[in-house]
């Protein structure tokens, strides 16, 4: 019943799309999440056994699976909430999603993303290819790429964070450059092992 793509994720797990008509049970109903027939009620199933998986599967929630996130998608592909503020020339791209009570400071740039609520963006940020949840604070001018920010993380000025996994409450030093590690907090800030150790 309708067809099956996949891409390939790290450490060799995969995130499969399935699309296809509706499903029905023995009672004659339709079964819980199955589509109408129609290309935008396709069903989806993500197998996220991999941080990277994770962060397709987000993604997909602006493209592949929006019908099942009932969020209104944009004639540009992306899911801006209304309550959103955007500084000048902020800019978010397609397979985006940006959530209620965020604050997106002027030229700061979101690219395939998904960032939570209450979302505080500085000046001059870029981002890409990542998961912010709720209550992330990101001072100006910091990149974020490839990564996932838990709930409360404090990103300070000029930071670069690529490939992480940045645990809740995390602070992350002005200026400092972190690659591929998962940053935690237990009592005071610490770097721990990288991801693909972890993978």
């Amino acid at each position: 019943r309708g067809g099956v793509g996949g891409k390939q994720a790290m450490g060799g797990v995969w995130a499969y799309l399935v699309t296809g008509g509706a499903g029905g049970g023995d009672d004659g109903e339709p079964d819980a999440g199955a589509g109408t027939g129609n290309e935008a009620d396709s069903q989806y199933c993500a197998v996220v056994g991999a941080f990277e998986a994770y962060l397709e599967a987000n993604r997909d929630l602006a493209g592949a699976a929006a019908a099942l996130t009932r969020l209104e998608i944009s004639s540009r592909g992306n899911c801006v909430h209304r309550s959103v503020q955007l500084g000048q020339r902020a800019a978010v791209g397609t397979a985006c999603i940006v959530g209620e009570g965020c604050v997106l400071g002027d030229k700061t740039s979101i690219k395939r993303s998904v960032i939570g609520k209450n979302c505080q963006l500085g000046n001059s940020v870029k981002i890409v290819n990542a998961v912010l949840m709720d209550n992330v604070t990101v001072e100006d001018g910091v990149t974020i790429q490839g990564s996932v920010v838990c709930d409360g993380a404090h990103l300070l000025e000029k930071c670069v964070v690529k490939e992480c996994q940045v645990g809740g409450g995390f602070i992350a030093t002005a200026g400092a450059e972190y690659k591929g590690e998962s940053l935690e907090r237990r009592g005071s800030n610490r770097r721990s092992s990288s991801v693909a150790e972890k993978e």
